[in-house]
């Protein structure tokens, strides 16, 4: 039935423009933003998921952090102890020198006391960010320590996320003792020639020191030599454990970048695609709405 009052065809035609339209304005947010899911009202699900894991992935990047400066910490701890390793090993030079009956004993105790002062000098030095893994600070009962907690990871369970960490504790492995870091003695009433993180400052020698206590110097410097080279062991295996976690959680930053470009980033090709095709549609449904809205000016020629 033709009508003047009410045109079915232009509403028709109407409703069509107005759906290719919405379709476009869509399709070109699509294209201008890259996403296809950009806010909650696209699709509330992939949205809510997809914050959640940039949240998370926040979270990762905050930890590859706390694992930089703990590796440069590892890494200043054991170039410090590598440094120590060579002053020990010429400690041990002179205190073999000076086994010889012969010798001016005086004279290597100077070169003994400087290279003392010398590792004194690098256990104080080895700090980075405030933290030193070399001068008994670190867990250390006599110097009320705590552990080092490096942030690891976080795991999520549910709306449930823990931290995990990797905790440096020497006082939990063979790196030292309640009584301090590189302890050891020297016997018979010799001072300490290693206690409380630095070389003990009483222990000086001259030529009425005896044999015995030269045996025993001697061999206080080779287990303080044993002590740093369990040190170096440790802190080589932490240092690689951090290096690594570090390397995981680069590749999970990444994976969760995927994940949420699965779930969000449009596809431009085919948004292009789509783009051309709304566009002819909306033409065509423009011309339609034209001819639809001239229907009424053929009904008048029926009376003329």
């Amino acid at each position: 039935m033709a009508s003047i009052l009410t045109n079915v065809g232009a509403m028709t035609a109407l409703q069509t423009l107005q759906s290719v339209s919405s379709n476009l304005m869509q399709t070109q947010d699509r294209i201008s933003t890259g996403m296809r899911v950009a806010t909650a009202k696209d699709n509330a699900a992939y949205w809510a998921i997809a914050t959640t894991m940039r949240t998370d992935n926040s979270g990762f990047s905050a930890i590859t952090d706390s694992l930089g400066l703990g590796l440069s910490t590892a890494g200043m701890a054991t170039a410090a102890n590598e440094a120590i390793v060579e002053k020990l090993d010429e400690l041990k030079q002179a205190m073999v020198n000076a086994q010889d009956p012969g010798v001016d004993k005086v004279k290597i105790d100077d070169s003994v006391q400087q290279i003392k002062a010398q590792i004194e000098t690098i256990i104080a030095s080895a700090s980075f960010n405030g933290s030193n893994w070399l001068d008994g600070s670190i867990n250390d009962t006599a110097n009320a320590g705590t552990p080092v907690n490096i942030l690891a990871s976080l795991v999520r369970s549910g709306s449930t996320v823990t931290p995990e960490y990797i905790v440096f504790d020497p006082l939990n492995s063979d790196y030292g003792s309640a009584a301090g870091y590189f302890r050891t003695e020297l016997g018979g009433t010799a001072t300490a020639l290693v206690g409380g993180g630095i070389l003990g400052a009483a222990f000086t020698f001259d030529n009425t020191t005896t044999q015995a206590d030269l045996e025993g110097a001697l061999a206080e410097v080779e287990a303080a030599v044993a002590k740093a080279t369990e040190i170096g062991s440790l802190l080589g295996s932490v240092e690689s454990r951090i290096e690594d976690q570090k390397t995981f959680m680069t590749k999970m930053i990444d994976a969760t970048e995927r994940g949420i470009g699965v779930l969000v980033d449009a596809d431009l090709n085919k948004e292009s695609a789509r783009l051309k095709a709304l566009q002819v549609q909306q033409q065509l449904a423009i011309e339609a709405l034209n001819i639809a809205n001239a229907e009424p000016q053929n009904i008048l020629s029926l009376f003329r």
